[in-house]
């Protein structure tokens, strides 16, 4: 008679819906900030806040210059927002990750250049 895991009854919350947010799952082998741009664009989002989110990317290339090389990372996101950039729309994503190997790593991701290995999970509240 013991459940682990299941629906169980409850009151209903007193929730407000001042605010409009997306459950999202990224794809394996997309970059994480394109696809967040993507999203926001054909949603017609000009601007949005990431309010959390884990994830796997292939490795990990940092605005600083920092590479992690070994392919397979989790990572939390500790920072992210989409807003107009010179290009259009730009994905600004801070992340802390470790690797296979137990190495840890943090900072902003590069646009572009960091893939994700198997999913990502995230919260994208919209701001405008």
């Amino acid at each position: 008679g013991f459940k682990l895991f299941g629906p169980v009854a409850a009151a209903p919350l007193a929730a407000t819906t001042d605010r409009c947010a997306f459950a999202l799952r990224l794809r394996p082998n997309q970059d994480f900030a394109a696809c967040l741009e993507a999203f926001c664009q054909a949603q017609g989002i000009r601007e949005a806040r990431i309010r959390g989110g884990v994830g796997s990317t292939i490795g990990a290339r940092f605005a600083s210059g920092e590479v992690v090389e070994p392919f397979a990372t989790e990572l939390t996101i500790t920072a992210g927002v989409i807003a107009p950039g010179a290009d259009g729309l730009e994905a600004v994503l801070d992340v802390a990750l470790v690797d296979y190997t137990g190495a840890l790593a943090q900072g902003r991701l590069v646009r572009g250049d960091n893939p994700v290995l198997m999913t990502m999970e995230l919260v994208l509240e919209v701001l405008a």
